[in-house]
């Protein structure tokens, strides 16, 4: 069987490591930022606007880059969503070092292995152990290259936990034999250099496993394509505690209610998916006993 596993907020506490790199800029310019020129700084990079209220205090800066590490139409900066274009805008505005920023968040990334979830290596290398292929199937309409970054330093790229990844700008639904190797679009990788990675996700037998009510209700879409239930579930919602998307809802439509299950952590969907398959075997041992 082919897993399909999202990484952020599903094997990944990306809340946290966003926490850590935030914190790790606001201390550098809480303790080498010249606070004195920033307003001057301010108005030079940004003559339309108000220069913005920030303390010297560790609270106040981080509160302030926080708010400014969203998607651009929503911040008031309209910086680039991106770690490194946060950090190379405000170590600007107080004339800090940005190269010495720069090696402290890939340092919190290289050192990424903290960030996985309790359950998370445990879970695939379990999957892996089962004959399974194990796929890590991302998507950032943003910066693959980072998102490789955090993946490479969580050290669960390795042959023995899963068989490769794929990162996608392009919805995880949609991906085609044609967008899946179109290296602008989508960054592949395998974990064993002689086993190439397929050209083609298997959206009609392959389980996912995600976090986000939208990627899992394009996913239903495409699995259960011309199907119609009862039918067996291959989609899971993985809603772990505090997570970015635990409490926020689907689209409403019924529809999505038969082809994806909950579960709260991938301990609990590790006894769901051994309770299928108990259940499954016990079938076709009955089924073959009413032949004979």
């Amino acid at each position: 069987m082919k897993f399909y596993i999202d990484f952020d907020h599903t094997l990944y506490n990306t809340n946290n490591l966003i926490s850590a790199m935030l914190n790790s800029i606001a201390e550098y310019i809480l303790n080498n930022g010249d606070f004195e020129h920033f307003a001057e700084n301010f108005k030079k990079k940004y003559p339309n606007l108000e220069p913005i209220s920030i303390e010297r205090n560790l609270e106040s800066i981080t509160q302030v880059l926080k708010s400014n590490f969203k998607r651009p139409e929503f911040t008031t900066l309209k910086i680039d969503y991106n770690i490194f274009a946060l950090l190379n805008a405000f170590g600007k505005l107080f004339n800090c070092n940005c190269d010495e920023m720069k090696k402290n968040i890939d340092l919190i990334l290289d050192n990424g292995r903290k960030y996985l979830y309790s359950d998370s290596m445990t879970f695939v290398r379990e999957l892996k152990k089962q004959g399974n292929e194990v796929y890590i199937l991302s998507h950032d309409r943003f910066d693959l290259t980072f998102q490789n970054k955090k993946i490479q330093g969580s050290e669960i790229f390795n042959s023995d936990l899963i068989d490769g990844i794929i990162l996608t700008k392009v919805s995880k639904a949609s991906l085609d034999n044609v967008t899946i190797k179109n290296p602008n679009v989508t960054l592949r990788a395998s974990t064993d250099s002689a086993k190439p990675l397929p050209d083609s996700i298997d959206y009609k037998n392959g389980i996912f496993i995600d976090d986000r009510p939208a990627d899992l209700e394009a996913l239903h879409d495409v699995c259960y394509k011309n199907q119609y239930p009862p039918f067996k579930t291959r989609i899971y919602r993985l809603r772990r505690e505090n997570g970015t998307y635990a409490n926020k809802p689907g689209s409403g439509d019924p529809k999505y209610n038969y082809g994806i299950q909950s579960v709260t952590s991938l301990a609990k969907l590790s006894q769901v998916l051994s309770n299928e398959q108990q259940s499954s075997q016990s079938g076709e041992r009955e089924m073959n006993k009413k032949i004979l």
